[in-house]
C-alpha cells in the first residue's frame, strides 16, 4: 500500500512539473525551409527584408516590446564559409548595434545542417534586447534565424525558441 501512495505521489509531483505545450503550426517557405511556429503567434511575410517574422502575443497591454523570431536568406554571390560568414557578420554587428556584447557562439546541427549560434545582447533606444542568431549555410545562401526578447523575458520564451529551432527542416 506505502509503494502505491508513494508511487502516486512520484507520478503527481512529475505532472506538476509539466506545462502543456502549446500547439504548433507549420510554415513552409518558398525558399526551402519549413519551421513550426505556436499557433498563438502572428506569421508575417516579407517584412523589414525578412522571409518570415514570427511575433508572440503581447504579454500585457503595455507591453512595449513583442518577442520575435524572423528568417533572412542572404544570398551569397562569392563563396565563402560558414566561419568567415560569422566574423564578418559579428563585426557588422558590433559596428551597427548599439552596446553590442557576444556573449556565446557554438557549432552545432540544424535540421541536419551544420550551423553556428551566436547569443549576444544589444540596446535600440531605451529597448534592451537578448539575441539568439543561427547560421545556416545552404547552397548559394546564408539563412538567418533570428530570436529576439526582452532581457526580463528571455528565459520565458527560450524554452519556445529552443522548440521551434528543433522543428528546423530543409528541403
Amino acid at each position: 500500500m506505502y509503494k502505491v501512495v508513494f508511487l502516486m505521489l512520484i507520478v503527481s509531483l512529475n505532472l506538476m512539473g509539466q506545462e502543456t505545450a502549446e500547439s504548433m503550426t507549420q510554415y513552409k517557405s518558398v525558399n526551402g525551409y519549413i519551421i513550426e511556429a505556436p499557433e498563438s503567434w502572428e506569421v508575417d511575410e516579407g517584412i523589414f527584408g525578412t522571409d518570415v517574422i514570427l511575433l508572440a502575443p503581447s504579454d500585457s497591454p503595455n507591453d512595449a516590446f513583442r518577442e520575435n523570431m524572423n528568417v533572412m536568406i542572404v544570398p551569397l554571390d562569392v563563396a565563402i564559409t560558414r566561419k568567415e560568414f560569422y566574423e564578418t557578420s559579428v563585426k557588422g554587428l558590433n559596428q551597427a548595434l548599439t552596446n553590442f556584447s557576444l556573449q556565446e557562439s557554438k557549432d552545432l546541427t540544424i535540421g541536419g545542417v551544420p550551423a553556428l549560434q551566436i547569443v549576444f545582447s544589444h540596446q535600440v533606444g531605451d529597448v534592451k534586447a537578448i539575441v539568439e542568431q543561427y547560421l545556416v549555410m545552404r547552397g548559394n545562401a546564408a539563412f538567418i534565424f533570428t530570436f529576439t526578447a526582452a532581457p526580463d523575458s528571455y528565459d520565458k520564451y527560450l524554452p519556445v525558441f529552443n522548440r521551434i529551432v528543433k522543428s528546423i527542416k530543409f528541403y
